[in-house]
């Protein structure tokens, strides 16, 4: 089971940016991924320092832990999270996921790492949200690299290409290591945005949204929960989709998006 770390603020800074969104929707996470989680939360009135600080000392005593990944639920740039993160501390960031996680060494158990935060997995100030690949140089991309790096060469970064909703923003992209000891070039799109015309864009906007027809039903779950108590046969609600895509392969994704084949 994808046993998971989980990383919010404890507050509101932007309007209701905590309450009405990260709060909800990382509680809603950690009750539809099966496993045994680990909420951190750090003090968003506080320095970026300060919150760093915070963040890495909960991480640190994780050490030697059965977590299968880490997600945040917080504000984010190309280069930095609101938990206190910026490009520049991402080895050591990356250095304390890994002493808590048991997977990335392997192909067949993925270490996962869910960044429900802005434009991460963009490049510079211009998203990049309409390319097949992208973001390389960007956060999500240079976790990726340090992951492989550090000897976990089986991770996948999923991060957001534009502002949006913590967990709703369908301009997803996502960062493979793919066995690499080094990293890679950029990310590649979940589902790629027209132009030129893909039917599948507006399905997975919808499912993102929770939204008909994936706001009824039952569909498959990934195959990383097949062993969960949570979801004996498999399947889980399709209104929660958004929550499941990090952990699901693009096969799997497609097919739930478009069960006849239809891409």
């Amino acid at each position: 089971m994808p046993n998971m770390i989980v990383i919010t603020p404890d507050r509101n800074v932007h309007g209701t940016d905590y309450k009405g969104a990260f709060e909800p929707e990382a509680q809603t996470f950690m009750k539809v991924v099966p496993g045994k989680h680990t909420l951190i939360q750090f003090d968003a009135s506080k320095s970026m320092a300060l919150r760093q600080r915070r963040v890495f000392e909960a991480l640190a005593a994780l050490e030697g832990g059965n977590y299968a990944g880490l997600a945040c639920f917080c504000h984010g740039w190309h280069n930095g999270i609101q938990a206190g993160v910026r490009t520049k501390d991402i080895p050591e960031f990356v250095r304390l996921i890994c002493a808590a996680t048991k997977t990335g060494t392997d192909e067949k158990a993925l270490l996962y790492v869910p960044l429900f935060a802005c434009s991460t997995a963009a490049k510079g100030e211009v998203p990049e949200a309409a390319s097949e690949t992208g973001g390389d140089g960007g956060f999500a991309d240079m976790m990726r690299d340090s992951f492989c790096l550090q000897g976990k060469p089986w991770a996948r970064v999923y991060g957001h290409t534009t502002p949006g909703h913590t967990t709703m923003n369908s301009q997803v992209r996502i960062f493979e290591g793919k066995g690499s000891p080094i990293g890679g070039l950029g990310g590649e799109v979940f589902v790629r945005q027209p132009p030129p015309k893909n039917p599948l864009w507006s399905v997975w906007t919808a499912a993102c949204g929770g939204k008909a027809p994936f706001d009824k039903g039952t569909m498959p779950a990934p195959h990383a929960w097949a062993a969960s108590a949570r979801s004996p046969a498999g399947t889980m609600e399709r209104k929660h989709l958004r929550f499941a895509a990090p952990f699901m392969t693009i096969a799997e994704l497609h097919g739930v998006l478009a069960p006849t084949g239809a891409v």
